[in-house]
């Protein structure tokens, strides 16, 4: 497996590229990238924008991941209101032409929401995105049905685009009342029937209401991409999420799945840096990636 860190683990101090070469100096080999409201990357970058974004990657000698958008929290594809949901997918076109752009294989997506309550106006900072103060999506709560099916709808539509483009579209599972069970997240990709709409399998958030390596089996190929971070019991709020291997995620049953699976691929720390200490959290992951890996090979030989 190769190790890649998210955007946000690594410190606020820097910029893009300099990004990147903290990231690579640390030993990761890729970096997966967010579009946001006020950044370096935005929705509506120029070509020549992204493409010395793209330069700075092969200059630094790092792949680009996946991009995910910060965006997709505040517009969703299962919205009651028919101007959201249009939005949501103009959006994850636009996403689908950057990651393009970037030499990027896949783009992250959430599926939408039957609801995302965790989230509210006291929420911790850390889960924020520091550019953007205005941070507030939409609560309502939507009928179960009605999202599958308007989620469904969209997805199935978005998949011919991402096909001619040649980015696999990575759905994440996330806090939102929705997918509740790897069955039916299983059952929603299999309906799609498209091998570039796929999962984008985030390992701790299946951590309070479910086994992630029983996520794993039960997904299997479907799997694109992984991102892993930790989380510790007695929490049922983004407080729960520390850093990797001081939670209760139980990581030898995990990678063991991973490796039945036959997964292979990038396995992205996505962990919130600290903002007092702001090369803690990219520091503490490399080394903690570094152990899963290598015990991971050690029990292979």
């Amino acid at each position: 497996m190769k190790k890649g860190i998210h955007y946000w683990a690594l410190p606020h101090t820097l910029n893009l590229r300099e990004k990147m070469e903290f990231a690579k100096r640390l030993g990761f080999e890729g970096i997966e990238l967010v579009i946001v409201e006020k950044g370096e990357l935005q929705l509506d970058c120029s070509k020549e924008e992204l493409m010395t974004i793209r330069q700075a990657a092969k200059e630094t000698g790092i792949e680009i991941i996946s991009v995910s958008s910060s965006l997709n929290w505040k517009c969703s594809f299962t919205s009651d209101d028919a101007q959201m949901r249009k939005k949501a997918g103009e959006m994850l076109r636009k996403q689908l032409y950057i990651a393009a752009e970037l030499n990027s294989e896949v783009a992250l997506a959430l599926p939408g929401f039957v609801t995302a309550d965790f989230i509210s106006d006291e929420i911790h900072p850390s889960f924020r995105t520091h550019e953007e103060e205005d941070y507030h999506p939409g609560l309502e709560i939507i009928d179960y049905n009605t999202a599958y099916e308007r989620s469904l709808q969209a997805f199935e539509e978005i998949a011919p685009i991402a096909e001619r483009v040649g980015v696999t579209v990575g759905i994440e599972n996330v806090w939102n009342h929705f997918f509740m069970s790897p069955l039916e997240m299983r059952q929603f990709i299999d309906e799609i029937g498209s091998s570039y709409v796929q999962v984008y399998f985030d390992i701790g958030n299946v951590q309070p209401s479910g086994y992630p390596e029983q996520w794993i089996r039960i997904l299997g190929s479907r799997i694109k991409r992984v991102h892993i971070k930790d989380f510790r019991k007695g929490y049922s709020s983004v407080q729960g999420f520390v850093n990797l291997l001081s939670g209760d995620i139980d990581f030898v049953k995990v990678m063991q799945a991973l490796h039945e699976i036959g997964y292979n691929g990038w396995i992205t720390a996505e962990v919130n840096e600290k903002w007092d200490y702001p090369e803690f959290a990219a520091k503490a992951s490399a080394l903690a990636l570094e152990q899963l890996l290598e015990e991971r090979s050690n029990s292979n030989v």
